[in-house]
């Protein structure tokens, strides 16, 4: 039997090692966005101290990705666009959020084609925050 396609159920969920594997990827992902100077726009969008929005972001991907509803529990309904509109976000700081985000998960142990696969599908939330914004205007 071969294993289910990434994106089924909680596949992708399994592949990025659970909640332990995602927090390893949020923690290396707020790492890049805190030490590369083409993300030091988007560093500045957050507060100084940043375990709220590790734990956020570690709870989104985890239901995201077929896991558990930690962020639906515990903040309510997710709605990407909304919640960004708040910050002055360009493709500068999206471009910057996806660079630091591809690094991270080239970090991680994932299956080189789970790797491929989380890096296009972090794609489309942040075309539906580029998009949000540019109709705000």
């Amino acid at each position: 039997m071969t294993n289910p396609p990434y994106g089924f159920m909680d596949t992708s969920f399994k592949a990025a090692g659970k909640v332990e594997g995602i927090s390893q990827l949020v923690e290396r992902f707020y790492f890049y966005m805190n030490s590369e100077d083409f993300a030091h726009s988007l560093r500045a969008m957050h507060s100084d101290d940043l375990t709220e929005a590790k734990k956020r972001l570690t709870w989104f991907i985890t239901g995201w990705l077929g896991g558990p509803k930690h962020y639906h529990e515990n903040v309510g309904s997710i709605n990407i666009p909304g919640f960004h509109r708040q910050f002055p976000i360009t493709p500068i700081e999206a471009n910057a959020w996806r660079e630091c985000m591809i690094k991270a998960i080239k970090d991680q142990t994932y299956a080189e084609d789970f790797k491929v696969y989380l890096i296009e599908q972090f794609s489309y939330p942040l075309a539906m925050i580029i998009k949000s914004q540019s109709a705000s205007k």
